[in-house]
């Protein structure tokens, strides 16, 4: 139902994408849809190795004439509001190449009896789109007879990998993609009669160091930023509000537990948007899920590799100590000169957040 609002939905790194088996798309969600008056809730469970989902709503059974939206894997969550009438709605989990079977069909009935008559679906709106640092600015023009817009965000011209769900009283958006590159969007305004979807627009993401989210302004060319002397305290603060993540980041699955670093990147981030993550040697294949970093330096965060790393965990999988290690910087700095060829470059490291980004967390912690 393109009207509504996904509550869930934080700004993912777009165009990550996962895999999953055959017996996982054979899985089809469970759904259920409530209306209280005009307001919607609507709730599916999640498939194991889904990459996104997508949702029909018609007007009779099996039916998608009002909407078939693509949502990333971390929404299973809608509320919103909708006109009255009778509706239909299921969804299906998705994969690369995989699309899994429906789920059972939710009838619903909003408000009271049917609207009337059908007049058409709204006119296709005029679409702007102004990039200005980290941030993009969507706008457009208020179409007679929407109900409501969906905002479809992409790596590719044709693709559709975020979507912002937003009323009818809305003609635009400012969203923080939080990542260097080109990117389209296009808005589909909608109503019970249909949706009808604006023309492409490109933009791109050329300056990191703008924009809303904190940061601390660049160093003059070729100089370096100090470590921020914060860190430690909010090290100790993470390992007592975050006790429980922290003592699941043990055993033999401990890599992939990664909440608890996770959340502290989520509060370094809320002091400075150059907190990040590593990957190991550079290479940008494996993580270190013990290592946060920091760019003080005047390159963009996604290609920075002359960055502070920090060991934030003692004795990792098995005490796992919050502690606030500096010594590891200049030990992964040198390690390339120590033995030649182990390194992708020259600093042994690569600053990333597209692990946290794809587990669902903000690249700017204020929307959450």
């Amino acid at each position: 139902m393109q009207w509504m609002k996904t509550t869930a939905l934080t700004v993912t790194a777009l165009g990550l994408v996962a895999f999953f088996s055959a017996d996982a798309a054979a899985q089809a969600p469970v759904l259920t849809a409530t209306a209280n008056g005009g307001a919607v809730t609507i709730d599916w469970t999640s498939v194991p190795g889904a990459t996104g989902y997508t949702v029909q709503a018609g007007t009779s059974s099996g039916a998608a004439d009002i909407a078939s939206v693509n949502l990333p894997a971390t929404i299973t969550h809608i509320v919103g509001a909708a006109p009255n009438g009778a509706y239909f709605l299921r969804v299906r989990a998705t994969a690369t190449g995989i699309t899994g079977p429906f789920s059972n069909e939710v009838a619903l009935l909003v408000g009271g009896p049917p609207p009337g008559p059908c007049t058409g679906a709204p006119e296709a709106p005029s679409v702007t789109a102004l990039a200005r640092g980290a941030t993009v600015l969507v706008a457009w023009n208020q179409v007679a007879g929407a109900a409501g817009y969906r905002v479809e965000y992409s790596r590719t011209p044709t693709g559709t990998d975020m979507v912002h769900v937003v009323n009818g009283g809305t003609t635009s958006e400012n969203t923080f993609v939080g990542m260097l590159g080109t990117f389209f969007t296009r808005v589909v305004a909608g109503n019970s009669c249909g949706q009808t979807a604006s023309q492409t627009v490109e933009f791109a993401i050329t300056d990191l160091a703008s924009g809303p989210g904190p940061r601390t302004p660049d160093p003059p060319p070729g100089g370096i930023l100090p470590l921020p002397s914060y860190g430690a305290a909010v090290v100790q603060n993470a390992g007592r509000a975050y006790a429980a993540d922290l003592a699941r980041h043990s055993g033999p699955n401990c890599k992939g537990e990664l909440t608890w670093l996770f959340k502290l990147l989520r509060d370094l981030r809320q002091q400075d948007s150059r907190w990040g993550l590593n990957w190991k040697r550079g290479w940008g294949t494996e993580l270190s899920t013990d290592i946060i970093t920091y760019n003080g330096t005047s390159a963009p965060d996604t290609v920075a590799t002359h960055i502070y790393l920090v060991d934030v965990l003692s004795g990792e999988c098995e005490s796992n100590i919050p502690v606030w290690n500096t010594a590891t910087t200049a030990e992964t700095w040198s390690a390339n000169a120590r033995y030649p060829g182990l390194c992708a470059n020259g600093d042994c490291a690569k600053w990333t957040i597209a692990p946290y980004l794809a587990a669902g967390y903000p690249a700017d912690p204020r929307q959450q």
